[in-house]
């Protein structure tokens, strides 16, 4: 039992012996009722969707589709009829012997198609064709086309622009068609054919399509590393770079066979140092190199270069911002004195805003170490008092704030010594308005018996005893003098008591530097009795 050829579109050989199906429609408008097998053999029948064949087609009724008739050589359908029928065709002395065919009442045509890969060998440029013809099936009710590409056609031909052809076989390998070096735009067509009873059933197909260029030609291609790394130049070889430069090679292409050179480009990036400073917000944190810092130092990173790829060191100089703190000089101060705030770090800081109700309402701008804010007093602010201290960091977005608790006694230069025996207040016009309603005179921080009024008296008065006094204001309010120790200038000029009691009585009272003057004549006396000039 011998068996060849192609029978998709049941053409067959057996034993050198070649009949055909007879039967099959082909063309558009063609249609058919009946397939003839080939004489002198044993028919089964099958429909193809019965993938098992279990069931054989043995139906002889005419008014039952589909039937046979004379033992199945004969096969009839109904010019509608859509399915594809297999039959199994052997010997009738041996049953092993047989083969396959199918069958189809869909209209048959020829297709011209055709496979191609570009496929330069040698240096010679070219495709690589397969034939692809095949036959179409169309479903008569939908007028779907179904491509059977197992029914090969191998009466194909390919067609040249200039209307010339040439055979095309169907092998695996295809047929080698040369092209133009220079490449450009070609166009091909593949015609197939098939006659049957007679009659020519034909296609055509044409591809237009670029072809590359092929030849020697010179490749160039752009590296960089890192310092430190190198590269492998041609690859596979044993050169290795590790600089900057242009680096040549010649070599023989494994896609078109052509001698080649390729010039590699290398740039090697060098490390990258960079020097950062900033400074944070107190209490608050840098992250850097995976870390949250918040301490003042110099910290070292090695990151990767968004830009380069490689490798780069970073300090951070980093500078973490204190709290700023302030501070006031002395807690206790005289009504002529001056509160001095002092600021630590006051180089972070923008401006202090220091109120102290109801009088004191004032803004200093700072930035500078070793700040310091000064607030001059006035009888106005004697008494206990709360600062209220607001220290701005604009660039931190943030304002601290402080309260400093202090008090003022009244200046003792309202007191003055008079003839080194006797200390008196000055009057209200003479001491900036200010009017006692009552008065306790103090020596050593005690209370002196019977020392209630205005000025105190005492013979030998001994100059380095503390005297402070403490006195209500015509307002009811208590407050003190600040303490302090009589002063005799013995360098001074003298003066005779009737003098300094006339000038006292006579003379014109006045505040030079705070301190109490009296002018009598052409001379002037201070108010302990010392002529001044």
């Amino acid at each position: 039992c011998d068996q060849g050829g192609h029978f998709g579109y049941c053409y067959f050989m057996l034993n050198c012996s070649r009949s055909d199906v007879d039967g099959l429609p082909w063309g558009d408008s063609s249609s058919t009722r009946m397939f003839t097998a080939p004489e002198g053999f044993d028919y089964a029948w099958f429909d193809r969707r019965d993938t098992e064949f279990k069931d054989t087609i043995n139906n002889t009724n005419p008014a039952i589709n589909p039937y046979i008739t004379d033992g199945g050589r004969y096969f009839y359908v109904q010019e509608s009829d859509t399915n594809t029928y297999l039959c199994h065709v052997t010997y009738p002395t041996n049953k092993e012997c047989g083969y396959w065919f199918d069958a189809s009442a869909k209209p048959h045509n020829p297709k011209a198609e055709m496979a191609y890969q570009w496929a330069p060998a040698d240096c010679q440029n070219g495709y690589i064709w397969w034939n692809r013809c095949h036959v179409t099936l169309t479903n008569q009710q939908t007028g779907e086309i179904e491509h059977r590409y197992d029914k090969q056609l191998e009466n194909a031909y390919i067609i040249l622009a200039n209307g010339t052809d040439s055979l095309i076989k169907y092998p695996e390998e295809g047929t080698f068609v040369p092209m133009p070096a220079e490449g450009g735009t070609v166009k091909y067509g593949i015609w197939t054919g098939i006659s049957v009873r007679n009659q020519l059933y034909a296609d055509t197909a044409w591809y237009e399509f670029e072809v590359p260029a092929i030849g020697p030609q010179e490749t160039h291609m752009y590296d960089t590393i890192c310092r430190g790394g190198s590269v492998v130049f041609p690859a596979g070889s044993r050169n290795r770079y590790s600089d900057t430069g242009d680096y040549m090679d010649s070599l023989k292409s494994v896609v078109t066979g052509c001698d080649s050179t390729i010039i590699l480009h290398l740039f090697v990036h060098e490390p990258i140092e960079v020097e950062l400073y900033d400074t944070i917000c107190p209490g608050s944190s840098y992250a850097f190199n995976g870390k949250n810092l918040t301490n003042t130092g110099k910290y070292t990173g090695l990151f990767v270069s968004r830009t380069t790829g490689c490798d780069s060191v970073v300090t951070l100089h980093l500078q973490a911002a204190p709290r700023p703190v302030v501070t006031l000089a002395s807690a206790q101060l005289c009504s002529d004195e001056t509160l001095q705030f002092a600021i630590s770090d006051g180089l972070y800081v923008a401006d202090a805003h220091i109120v102290v109700a109801p009088n004191i309402d004032t803004t200093a701008a700072l930035r500078h170490d070793g700040a310091q804010v000064l607030v001059p007093l006035s009888h106005q602010d004697v008494g206990p008092h709360e600062a209220l201290i607001t220290l701005t960091m604009p660039w931190c977005d943030t304002e601290y704030k402080d309260t400093i608790a202090f008090k003022v006694s009244l200046s003792n230069q309202i007191i003055a010594l008079h003839w080194n025996d006797m200390l008196t207040f000055l009057s209200s016009d003479l001491n900036g308005g200010l009017i006692f309603t009552a008065y306790q005179w103090y020596a050593n921080n005690e209370p002196i018996e019977g020392a209630t009024l205005s000025y105190y008296y005492e013979p030998g008065m001994d100059m380095n005893t503390e005297y402070t006094v403490k006195v209500t204001l015509e307002d009811g309010s208590e407050t003190w003098v600040c303490p302090f120790t009589p002063m005799q200038a013995n360098s001074l000029q003298p003066v005779e008591e009737t003098e300094i009691r006339d000038a006292w009585r006579n003379g014109r009272k006045f505040l030079q530097n705070g301190i109490l003057m009296i002018q009598c004549n052409d001379k002037i006396y201070n108010a302990q009795g010392q002529q001044i000039q």
